[in-house]
């Protein structure tokens, strides 16, 4: 270094306490840092993006000798933008090509990101992949605290000498398989389906192609198939490699395509090879778990009508390692609407696929998707396996500049999905969301149905209501509608002929209160607005409305921030030991998309706050209103139950958002005096619905 180089690097580590500091506002990379002796070259491939906006990073080298000299180029990394849902045209990775002659066995690169904040991060390549022993010290002792020291040290042997990151620790604290047990209870099951498994072929690595079938080779269940598709791939390896293998195991079948015909036909001709009693669809470079097959074939015996099974799944890198699990929801067709949550490893019965038909080329790109929405409709024998069994391979490469190679996949996605509402006979439009890979559908056109919002006064402050009633004129422009203001005082200032009072003087609780308000309304909809709520926009009554109309939903419940614009309510169900209630996503911004969309996207939950929620008059009626017994969440629940007895669905959307007004504070101190009142009754009201599933499927 020279001295101005020296001096900076020395200014950097009085600053030692910012950087870490700064670290939070950066997710990164280094993927390697190799020597070409040939070429006199050092590369360097890494990724990075800042957590604040998602947006790529400005990135130079430290030392200015190099800086000079180095040629950077950013590259597409579409596993990273996959896994952290990001839009495809933010180029994350890059590529720093440093002529020298010597090998550099470590350099300092300075990341920065659009608010001009730095990270200087000094790149070992002896450390490239690793994870520090402090971290992997902490695992053990976290390791050892959860599963005993015995099994630790156990695990510790297995794992070797690579250090553990969070995800790796789960792993082997969740994935430790007896082969012993699973062969005793593969010979005990009465049921052992023949597995196809197909597979299109096209120009893949010959290194991922092996691993891909070795993958299934090496499954504990072994009645299976191999069906695979060669698109007319020109690497001479591929056939190779497929006729080595037809040699060597009797359950692989390979077919040659003279003509490619892309992903699709690809598929179709592997099916067409298929004999299997079931027929499992996989990806040319991806691997499978090897109790895959196992536990596939243990949810088939245990259910033995079932037709559409899928699993948990991850992604795998270039080096083996597993990162990003996705654990997924049980069935929830309001989810898939928005996007394609099931993705892999997708089996269905082989009579199922006979009433579905092949893969259409027409929505290649989202044919899987399509696949999926056609198969769902033909069945509701539908089975989640909760198991990581399938791993998504991630590798480095570059996509085509041409936008409309980025956005075929989108637009087939919408194709795919125009065309389910057609089958369903459902009208609706559907648009590409804004979110990267997802879709808004929207069904109301030219139907807009009479809402009742019914808000019943509890604080008997004017202030506040005159707040809110001039806010809900304001943020609604919804065309038919109304308000029916109970026990409220005439509030100066506002007059409208939206606005009805109507006053009960019996000793009614605030339940009850909702009731009667509900006995007055002249809509197809009510619509429950707690006191103090403020609407965020204008479309908020047209977004619940539009999720009422969809068949089979009941009640309908919108994103409910606190006071400081954090979530306070986006769908509820039980603790797993059912000692309270749990909120999901609670304390996340309003901006941020949760778990795989979970916050971006209407979906079914288990049940929606009533502080703010949309029902049909007619199922409200059915269910007699809310009940008297049970106040706050708990009545919301209660009231939810009762919905689902009627064989009613419950959705939670993202798109009606409403804010309280009431300070945090406030808040939770009426929640502690009700929480004993809840506490008491939260036995009573489960004891109720014996009948009706009380854990949250979703």
């Amino acid at each position: 270094m020279n001295k101005l180089e020296r001096n900076l690097f020395l200014q950097l580590e009085k600053q030692k306490s910012m950087i870490k500091k700064n670290n939070r506002f950066f997710f990164y990379n280094i993927d390697s840092m190799d020597y070409n002796i040939e070429r006199n070259e050092l590369k360097i491939l890494g990724w990075g993006f800042s957590t604040l906006d998602k947006s790529k990073l400005k990135f130079s080298l430290l030392e200015t000798a190099y800086n000079k000299s180095a040629r950077f180029r950013r590259i597409n990394r579409e596993d990273v933008n996959d896994a952290h849902n990001i839009p495809k045209n933010e180029k994350l990775g890059f590529e720093i090509l440093i002529p020298t002659k010597h090998d550099i066995n470590s350099l300092w690169i300075v990341f920065k990101n659009n608010d001009n904040i730095i990270l200087p991060v000094k790149i070992d390549k002896k450390n490239i992949g690793k994870y520090s022993i402090t971290q992997y010290i902490k695992n053990a002792i976290k390791s050892a605290n959860n599963i005993g020291i015995k099994n630790t040290i156990y695990q510790l042997k297995a794992q070797g000498r690579n250090i553990w990151n969070d995800y790796d620790l789960w792993i082997f604290q969740n994935e430790t398989f007896s082969v012993d047990k699973i062969k005793k209870e593969i010979e005990s099951f009465s049921i052992k389906p023949k597995i196809s498994i197909v597979v299109p072929v096209y120009n893949v690595d010959e290194v991922w192609l092996r691993r891909n079938i070795e993958s299934v080779r090496n499954q504990s269940y072994d009645n299976w198939e191999l069906c695979l598709a060669d698109d007319c791939s020109p690497a001479p390896h591929i056939k190779r490699v497929l006729n080595e293998y037809i040699k060597s195991d009797s359950r692989i079948k390979v077919v040659f395509r003279e003509k490619n015909g892309h992903i699709s036909r690809a598929t179709n001709s592997a099916l067409k090879m298929a004999t299997g009693d079931f027929i499992g669809f996989m990806d040319n470079d991806d691997e499978l778990a090897p109790n895959a097959l196992f536990e596939y074939v243990k949810t088939i015996n245990k259910y033995p009508d079932a037709e559409f099974l899928y699993c948990d799944e991850d992604m795998i890198d270039m080096k083996g390692r597993r990162f990003n699990p996705f654990f997924k929801s049980s069935w929830n067709e309001k989810l898939l609407l928005g996007h394609n949550y099931i993705t892999h490893f997708v089996v269905v019965k082989s009579t199922l696929m006979d009433k579905v038909g092949l893969l259409r080329p027409e929505v290649n790109g989202s044919q899987d998707y399509d696949f999926v929405l056609r198969a769902t409709e033909k069945t509701d024998k539908i089975f989640h396996i909760s198991k990581i069994l399938y791993h998504w391979r991630t590798i480095v490469g570059s996509v085509a500049e041409n936008p409309e190679a980025k956005n075929y996949a989108y637009i087939s996605g919408k194709k795919a999905l125009e065309d389910a509402l057609f089958r369903r006979g459902i009208k609706g439009t559907v648009e590409i969301g804004k979110e990267y890979g997802t879709y808004k559908l929207d069904y109301l056109e030219d139907k807009k149905p009479f809402v009742s919002i019914i808000i019943v006064n509890y604080f008997h402050k004017n202030n506040l209501a005159e707040l809110m009633i001039h806010n809900l004129l304001l943020q609604t422009d919804y065309p038919d509608y109304e308000i029916i203001l109970i026990n409220f005082e005439e509030i100066n200032g506002i007059k409208s002929d939206k606005i009805r009072y109507e006053y009960n003087t019996a000793k009614r609780n605030y339940n009850q209160l909702r009731n009667f308000g509900a006995s007055k309304a002249r809509g197809d909809f009510l619509v429950f607005m707690d006191m103090g709520m403020e609407l965020k926009s204008k479309d908020w009554l047209y977004e619940l409305v539009n999720e009422g109309l969809y068949p089979g939903v009941g009640i309908v419940g919108c994103k409910i921030l606190d006071c400081d614009g954090r979530v306070l309510n986006a769908g509820m169900r039980f603790e797993d030991d059912f000692s309270g209630i749990h909120y999901s996503h609670y304390g996340c911004t309003n901006d941020n998309i949760g778990y795989y969309y979970r916050l971006a996207l209407p979906q079914y939950v288990f049940a929606v706050s009533n502080k703010c929620c949309l029902i049909q008059k007619d199922v409200f009626d059915s269910v007699d209103g809310f009940s008297k017994e049970y106040s706050g969440d708990l009545s919301a629940i209660d009231f939810c139950l009762k919905i689902r007895e009627q064989n009613c669905n419950v959705v939670w959307t993202p798109y009606s958002v409403c804010q309280s007004l009431e300070n945090n504070e406030i808040m939770l101190k009426r929640d502690e005096m009700n929480s004993f009142e809840q506490k008491w009754n939260l036995d009573m009201l489960i004891d109720c619905y014996t009948n009706v599933n009380i854990k949250d499927k979703y």
